[in-house]
């Protein structure tokens, strides 16, 4: 058997002839002519290997897979080749190099053999994720559905095709054709399923919830991506406290999951009305009757020309997002209650006035938004044409109406309440992490 100069393992028979008798030295890559030469490509798994994975890294003495060390034996059997290949540990780094996929075999525990799966050519992909984030992601999904199926909830399943997105003039959409011989017909992503979810309160289920993926398109930061997940519940012949109740619950059950550290009770849970707000940081009245006048001499106090904006929600929101939120770090978990009429949305009105819902901030973050929900038909239908005036001043593409959706609410919606949550974003305030990313292996 001849034998390279410098690898006191040897090649032997027709895998030497291939390679030719030259002196180790003479090779410029000795990894790829066993690549080319030698290797058996991309094999099945075995049935006997008791390692396997990435290389970590390798040393002359031990290779290490999934951050586990594991020494070597003298001599390192290399396979699979079209002839066993036998060399001396200190010389696999010839061969094979970190991120390799391969398996191993041992013998009195050590590795004697190392079995090539797959040689990394090209950079891998990478991802923000992990195995144990994402195990603890499952877990919440799980305890998320025992929760709502311990208080007796159905879970359904909206489409993924809907005929109407959604109309709120700020959130864009993706839309796509479908096609069927000489049929053709626009469907959207949804950026909620709540239409769908309060035609089935329509059809008499009472007590529903449903985690989907939403679309959301124009949206992309370390708290946004365009393609996440939703949990909306609902429940008919009820109203805005009982969905707070169940948020209040939902939140401590999930907290015991995740953070042993914290335990949560009511007591914990902070109650502001956006009025208070205004009067805590900015020293301001707001009512259900503040002009838009009134607005801009208070945005210019705190330095936000704002003159040019003609919409009193685009003032509003010019404090709210500069002077106020900032500030919401100071109640850790935060209901939001009472919003301007203007910004109410699905809900109803309250007897003074206000639009009647909460947003919930964990941490100064937004984690949910509820309503008690608005079922009467003209009023609704009111609502949608402000919202697609809206559009059309902003020069965004306007969607159809949901015909279905508004035919439920002309035979008959019960009153009810609802609410969504953002599921990537409460997995982060119990988790820590603080890029949406790492919720997904393949984020956007």
């Amino acid at each position: 058997m001849k034998s390279f100069c410098g690898v006191s393992g040897a090649l032997s028979g027709a895998s030497l002839d291939k390679l030719g008798a030259k002196s180790y030295f003479q090779f410029m890559d000795l990894r790829s002519d066993f690549l080319t030469q030698v290797w058996l490509p991309y094999p099945a798994m075995p049935q006997d290997l008791f390692s396997f994975g990435r290389i970590d890294e390798l040393t002359s003495d031990s290779i290490s897979l999934g951050g586990h060390k594991l020494f070597l034996s003298a001599k390192i059997l290399l396979g699979p080749a079209n002839k066993p290949i036998l060399i001396e540990a200190v010389n696999l780094r010839l061969y094979l190099q970190a991120l390799d996929l391969i398996g191993l075999r041992k013998e009195n525990e050590m590795v004697s053999e190392v079995f090539l799966f797959a040689p990394c050519t090209a950079p891998p992909l990478s991802s923000m994720a992990s195995v144990s984030l994402l195990q603890s992601w499952q877990l919440m999904l799980g305890k998320t559905r025992e929760f709502f199926m311990q208080r007796q909830f159905l879970e359904i399943q909206t489409p993924t095709l809907v005929v109407c997105p959604g109309t709120e003039p700020f959130l864009d959409f993706f839309q796509t054709e479908y096609i069927f011989g000489r049929k053709q017909q626009t469907f959207f992503l949804p950026t909620s399923p709540e239409l769908h979810l309060k035609k089935a309160l329509h059809l008499g289920f009472n007590k529903i919830f449903e985690i989907r993926t939403c679309f959301r398109n124009g949206e992309l930061s370390p708290l946004h991506q365009p393609e996440f997940f939703m949990l909306e519940w609902y429940r008919s012949f009820s109203d805005l406290k009982s969905i707070q109740l169940d948020l209040i619950e939902l939140v401590c059950h999930l907290a015991e999951v995740f953070s042993a550290k914290l335990s949560l009770s009511p007591a914990n849970f902070t109650y502001k009305s956006m009025a208070d707000l205004f009067a805590e940081f900015c020293n301001f009245t707001l009512t259900t009757k503040t002009s838009i006048e009134d607005l801009q001499t208070l945005a210019r106090k705190f330095g936000n020309p704002v003159d040019h904006f003609t919409d009193w929600d685009d003032v509003f929101f010019q404090i709210y997002v500069d002077v106020i939120e900032p500030k919401l770090t100071a109640y850790p978990f935060l209901f939001i209650q009472k919003y301007p009429p203007s910004q109410a949305a699905f809900a109803r009105l309250t007897e003074d006035g206000w639009g009647d819902r909460f947003e919930f901030y964990i941490n100064g973050i937004e984690i949910a938004n509820a309503f008690h929900e608005l079922n009467d038909p003209t009023i609704q239908r009111q609502r949608f044409a402000e919202d697609l005036q809206k559009k059309k001043v902003l020069g965004k593409p306007c969607p159809p109406l949901d015909a279905d959706f508004l035919q439920a609410l002309a035979a008959g919606m019960p009153p009810s309440g609802g609410i969504a949550v953002g599921l990537e974003r409460i997995f982060m305030a119990f988790t820590g992490i603080a890029d949406i990313r790492q919720t997904r292996i393949f984020p956007m």
